[in-house]
């Protein structure tokens, strides 16, 4: 499934529609939902430090916060695989989004470090939820131009993870930060509408789909996917690489800020930072994910990104100074494997049942082991009382992306593991 056979006008080679017709508005419910997807983390990381002077917690909190993000989005994928049973896909992107922005007012008026977890989660919960979605909808309406989708849901993604730490210190200095946080549940409230629209427009009911297959028969692929996915060499790969790479990213958002005050600059100026690295991974966005649908594999990619990512850390901890944004703007480079690797969701699997299988297997295990990264990071600076452990830890993980890598030069669709292991 490695090739992208979209004409220009989005039409399969034989001139037709991919068979499941999706249009403008899905396409804009999708990009609307992909927004979403790291407002919730990148728009909180910047105000920690004043959130926790006004709700009397310390850095030692960051740490818990940096784990949240992958531990919610993990239990949200496996939570996810089991509501497709019941709900249809579209409609779950709706919930989804109508929770994240329940939660984001929510948690503006927290009044302790205990409400601002517990909402944290339930906003990170419904983002969690439309993340295992949106790589199966987009095969399921776009099956012949997944790669060109799949860079547009992408770049959207980054936009929303971007633009968060670029004004929320500022917005916080003028209207406080209880405003400043909870005024992006209006991004989320839009992305639940359109959905809402899409199975209104559909004029079938909200669990219902518009592929040939009955939902019985969808649910029953999924359901023979789901007991095979867990024999699956390729998809377990991946979920290590996904694993990864999401906690360097999750990281990254959460640990850049203080890493950048510890050399001398402003708070403010670490939010700059947390943008320009994304921004970097923003551009990127813009061709990998149309790369990877062509090539046969996306190991040299992954190598690359390793490289660079190494050379970013060794740069950012020894020589900072003027040159910080050219450090942090080659780990944006390096982070943005996390484009490739969502992307390869659509590329080991070949149905929508299959990608809707490997995606929530992916982000739900992946996301447990993302965990790992955040976490110990803040917990071994607080037991050595220095940041070569951690050090250690991030050159660690990226030996493990770079192994990764090495494997998926060999990697196939579930459907085809799953045939294999059937045969058997």
């Amino acid at each position: 499934m490695n090739g992208d056979t979209t004409t220009g006008t989005g039409l399969s080679p034989n001139g037709r529609r991919g068979r499941t017709g999706g249009g403008p508005l899905i396409v804009c419910a999708v990009l609307m939902t992909a927004v979403n997807l790291r407002i919730a983390v990148t728009s909180l990381s910047p105000l920690l430090r004043a959130i926790g002077d006004d709700l009397h917690f310390g850095l030692g909190a960051i740490s818990i916060f940096a784990m949240l993000p992958p531990a919610t989005f993990a239990v949200a994928a496996i939570a996810t695989l089991l509501l497709t049973r019941r709900f249809g896909l579209e409609c779950l992107a709706a919930v989804s989004m109508l929770v994240t922005a329940a939660g984001q007012v929510l948690r503006a008026g927290a009044t302790d470090l205990l409400g601002l977890v517990a909402l944290t989660v339930l906003t990170l919960a419904g983002a969690g939820v439309a993340a295992v979605t949106i790589p199966p909808l987009i095969r399921k309406y776009f099956p012949a131009s997944i790669g060109r989708l799949s860079s547009s849901y992408l770049v959207a993604f980054h936009v929303g993870a971007l633009v968060p730490p670029l004004v929320v210190v500022a917005l916080a200095g003028a209207i406080g930060w209880r405003i400043s946080l909870g005024l992006w549940a209006c991004v989320a409230a839009a992305g639940a509408v359109l959905w809402v629209v899409v199975m209104f427009r559909s004029r079938m009911p909200a669990g219902s789909s518009v592929s040939d297959s009955r939902p019985s028969d969808r649910s029953t692929a999924r359901a023979h996917l789901g007991r095979h996915v867990w024999r699956s060499r390729s998809v377990w790969n991946l979920t290590l690489l996904f694993g990864a790479v999401s906690g360097d990213v999750f990281l990254l958002f959460s640990w850049l800020p203080t890493l950048v005050v510890a050399h001398g600059f402003s708070a403010s100026y670490g939010g700059v930072m947390v943008s320009l690295l994304i921004a970097v991974s923003l551009v990127v966005a813009l061709f990998a994910p149309t790369l990877v649908m062509r090539l046969p594999h996306a190991a040299a990619l992954i190598g690359i990104s390793v490289m660079l990512s190494a050379v970013g850390w060794i740069c950012f901890a020894l020589i900072p100074g003027t040159a910080m944004p050219l450090w942090v703007g080659i780990l944006g480079a390096g982070s943005s494997v996390v484009v490739v690797v969502q992307t390869m969701i659509n590329t080991h699997a070949s149905t929508p049942e299959g990608a809707t299988v490997t995606s929530a297997f992916v982000q739900g295990v992946g996301g447990f082991i993302a965990v790992i990264a955040p976490l110990s990071f803040g917990l071994l600076h607080t037991l050595t009382r220095g940041w070569v452990a951690s050090a250690v830890l991030v050159a660690i993980s990226l030996a493990v992306i770079g192994s990764t890598a090495v494997r998926e030069r060999r990697h196939r669709t579930l459907e085809e593991e799953t045939a294999d292991m059937s045969a058997v």
